[in-house]
């Protein structure tokens, strides 16, 4: 017998910012599906599905069970689902079918999509409602750059200029052997330009480099990650107030040996 051909409407976006996820969106997003899922005619069920670090991974239907994960490094969590299954007894699906009907991924794992967002539903009214209802709140976990890596560009090309400033006032001026400081002049030079096109040639995606010293990260805020997390941010403040005070030094001190 040929089953019926099934259609169906929803939603399917990709996020490619990092994000922050806090206990209070996680919760939110759990209770709106929850509540949505009285308007499918059948039974369905919230799943969180929790992947770690250790390479372990558990699923459960109590979010709490998530919240007293103790987040710890070397085990913290690295990706988090939560999905609204259909638990239909009498329901028979394709193999090919998921038993998933709203599906919400967060994950450190991939760089180019760090949030999905799908939602598969015969109900297309009941689809478009929810998708309306999920998607400010899993906006609101987003997080920009720290410091725009445009910042960095002319901060870099400003030292640059700068050395060079600096080492041919110095060969003047100095009795320093120029091999030494041409050797000297030539390793800053090298790290301007590498650090320039560690910037640059990745495209949207941010170096290990810049993610770690200038963010973001994407985080999962609970157990230890907490504190983890916000000592993080107080260090990159220091690094990019510490960045811009650089940047206006080095404008001022290339001012200073061109009018010289």
């Amino acid at each position: 017998m040929v089953k019926p051909l099934v259609l169906k409407s929803g939603i399917h976006k990709v996020f490619t910012k990092n994000f922050a996820l806090e206990e209070d969106t996680a919760n939110r997003v759990s209770q709106i599906l929850k509540e949505a899922s009285k308007g499918l005619g059948y039974a369905s069920a919230v799943v969180l599905y929790v992947y770690k670090e250790n390479d372990r991974f558990y699923e459960t239907t109590k979010i709490d069970d998530v919240f007293s994960d103790p987040n710890i490094d070397g085990k913290e969590i690295k990706s988090f689902n939560i999905e609204l299954r259909n638990s239909d007894p009498e329901r028979q699906p394709e193999r090919w079918q998921d038993d998933w009907i709203v599906q919400i991924i967060f994950s450190n794992f991939y760089k180019d999509d760090s949030v999905v967002f799908k939602i598969y539903a015969e109900n297309k009214g009941w689809a478009l409602l929810l998708s309306d209802k999920l998607e400010p709140h899993i906006e609101a976990a987003l997080v920009k750059n720290s410091i725009s890596d445009f910042i960095l560009i002319p901060l870099y090309a400003s030292i640059t200029f700068l050395c060079f400033k600096f080492f041919s006032n110095l060969m003047i001026n100095t009795e320093i052997p120029k091999a030494l400081l041409y050797a000297a002049q030539t390793v800053i030079i090298i790290c301007c330009i590498v650090l320039s096109l560690l910037t640059l040639s990745i495209g949207k995606e941010r170096a290990t480099f810049l993610k770690k010293h200038f963010g973001p990260e994407s985080v999962f805020l609970w157990g230890a990650q907490i504190t983890g997390y916000k000592n993080r941010q107080n260090i990159r403040n220091g690094i990019f107030w510490g960045v811009v005070v650089s940047f206006l030094v080095s404008l001022a001190a290339n001012a200073f040996f061109y009018l010289k």
